[in-house]
């Protein structure tokens, strides 16, 4: 009788066992797919910032050969409007950062909860 219940119940443990992998291979997966997702947002606002950058550059040039007396002045303009620029930039690539981090904190932490629960 004690082998029957000893099997049943090493039975009911490898099942709980394979569920608790499926569970945690569920959420890796949604891992990855939210960091390659977060590397997708970041390459593509990477490069809207370097294509805004260009943009205001190839102007700022036409400015500066029509007004070249005056150079002094707009130069002084331009690295204002590029300090403000870069810092709109990493403002909103830290907002991201921040977002990302906090989702997986929510995942690890359900996570850790099943995988402390099974132990």
């Amino acid at each position: 009788m004690t082998q029957i219940l000893s099997g049943v119940a090493d039975w009911f443990e490898d099942m709980f066992q394979q569920a608790w992998n499926a569970i945690v291979s569920i959420f890796e997966g949604i891992g990855d797919f939210f960091g390659g997702l977060w590397d997708n947002v970041t390459q593509i606002l990477s490069g809207v910032a370097d294509w805004f950058e260009d943009m205001f550059q190839q102007a700022w040039n036409a400015i500066v050969s029509i007004f070249e007396g005056i150079g002094d002045f707009f130069g002084g303009l331009w690295d204002n409007v590029k300090q403000i620029l870069s810092g709109v930039a990493d403002w909103f690539r830290n907002m991201f950062q921040q977002a990302w981090d906090a989702i997986v904190s929510i995942f690890k932490g359900i996570g850790e909860f099943f995988q402390r629960s099974l132990e």
